[in-house]
């Protein structure tokens, strides 16, 4: 009879383990997990970006209408609304500084779409932190914003949770929201 290679190397693995192939204690096994992998502040201690795509977001009201414009883009297709919110969840490590952001869009018209950072109390209350907004009859663009040059906001999830909201101000596909790219420094201060 003939055994799978896939079962023939979890047969070969389980022999190693119950035959006393491991002799590494689980402190030491666990610190080698924390060497090998660039998480938080292990072994890379470099800023880093993280790149979001608006297509990943949540529509927050129900009034208007979003619709994919390829790329990772979105668009509003219902303006009943003067504005639609499309709320995006942010997972940032606790004590990493959010250095500036950069909003990715397609505006060609004469109004605009946002992306904001927002963080939410988990009680009803909100604080905006920036915004960054589109230019203006210019095709495809970006917009850096390093928060007023005093964003370096250091995330704390303990008080709070973090979103990121794109906003169009009008519906079609002259106003896309197509993503943000946080720059982010895991050892602010370090």
């Amino acid at each position: 009879m003939r055994i799978p290679k896939l079962k023939q190397l979890s047969i070969l693995t389980m022999t190693f383990l119950f035959s006393g192939g491991i002799t590494s204690s689980i402190a030491e096994i666990e610190q080698g997990h924390k060497d090998a992998l660039p998480i938080g502040k292990g072994v890379n201690e470099d800023p880093y970006y993280l790149f979001l795509g608006a297509s990943g977001a949540s529509i927050t009201d129900s009034d208007p209408s979003y619709q994919y414009s390829g790329s990772g883009c979105m668009h509003m297709i219902s303006d009943q609304e003067p504005q639609g919110d499309f709320d995006l969840d942010l997972q940032i490590p606790d004590g990493h500084q959010i250095i500036s952001f950069r909003y990715y869009f397609y505006d060609g018209d004469q109004s605009a779409s946002s992306a904001q950072l927002y963080k939410f109390n988990g009680q009803g209350g909100s604080t905006p932190i920036d915004q960054a907004v589109s230019t203006g009859n210019s095709g495809y663009g970006n917009v850096l914003n390093t928060l007023g040059g005093t964003l370096n906001h250091i995330v704390d999830n303990s008080t709070g949770y973090y979103v990121l909201r794109f906003q169009a101000f009008a519906a079609g596909t002259s106003q896309r929201m197509c993503g943000v790219r946080f720059y982010i420094d895991p050892t602010p201060g370090g």
